[in-house]
């Protein structure tokens, strides 16, 4: 249960951040997220639903692209980073 909080927590940076970023609802986008255990293990079991729900085509963790936007931020007292380029 907490591990699904995790992810709609993510999902709804991710979403801040597309727009952020100036993406169309529809736009596809590579999405990196880089944390540490147990974020880490929330966003690899809900990996489908965090790409579903946010239109990515892909989402590597450690990712090296030049990304159209990021953030770093806490969600329940871990550090997360995540970036986004439109695919």
């Amino acid at each position: 249960m907490l591990e699904e909080g995790y992810a709609r927590e993510i999902v709804r940076a991710i979403q801040d951040l597309r727009k952020d970023a100036g993406y169309d609802v529809s736009d596809h986008i590579i999405l990196d997220i880089q944390a540490v255990k147990p974020m880490s293990s929330a966003i690899t079991k809900h990996a489908d639903y965090i790409m579903r729900e946010t239109l990515a085509n892909e989402l590597i963790q450690k990712g090296d692209l030049e990304w159209d936007k990021e953030i770093s931020l806490e969600i329940d007292f871990h550090q997360v980073k995540i970036a986004v380029k439109k695919a």
